[in-house]
């Protein structure tokens, strides 16, 4: 299990951009520009009686918000296609552990060595301890019978009802 761990990004998950800083910065010029614009297109709207000047200001105004609304609109786009890419690249590390996990020994029911099974107190599923859904959490380790007297049922990730079944 040791080469797993290696040779799965797990920790990149939370170190992920969705964004290059490249988009950040064009995003980030273009609405100081917008910002830079509209502020002139007050300014020069609120400094002249003239009605068509005003008008023209105000249409510019709106031009410049609205470009830069579909630039916000992009940006947002080509970060959730990121974050849709990133969710498939971690489910599928999800199921290479899964299926080098399920390749340990397992231990026929009503043998000597018992389980622990592992649950939070706000948790509905109990767990393996070794199950990555609970790494990390604060848990306690309790009887099946425990679990099913609160209410929990088996964990659809680790399965721990099936890893300790009979082979």
């Amino acid at each position: 299990m040791g080469d797993v761990s290696r040779s799965t990004p797990m920790s990149a998950a939370r170190q992920f951009p969705p964004w290059s800083p490249r988009d950040v910065t064009r995003s980030t010029l273009v609405a100081l520009t917008t910002a830079a614009g509209v502020i002139v297109c007050y300014l020069t709207a609120s400094s002249t009686l003239e009605l068509s000047t005003q008008l023209t200001c105000v249409a510019v105004a709106i031009i410049l918000v609205a470009v830069a609304g579909a630039g916000w609109a992009a940006l947002l786009t080509d970060g959730l296609r990121s974050v849709r890419v990133r969710r498939l690249e971690v489910a599928r590390d999800i199921v290479l552990l899964l299926e080098t996990q399920d390749q340990r020994p397992k231990v026929p029911v009503g043998a000597s060595e018992v389980p622990s099974l592992v649950s939070g107190d706000r948790m509905s599923k109990y767990h393996r301890p070794e199950c990555l859904l609970v790494k990390g959490k604060q848990v306690s380790a309790a009887t099946l019978s425990e679990h099913a007297a609160a209410d929990r049922t088996a964990c659809d990730v680790c399965k721990p009802d099936g890893a300790w079944a009979a082979s």
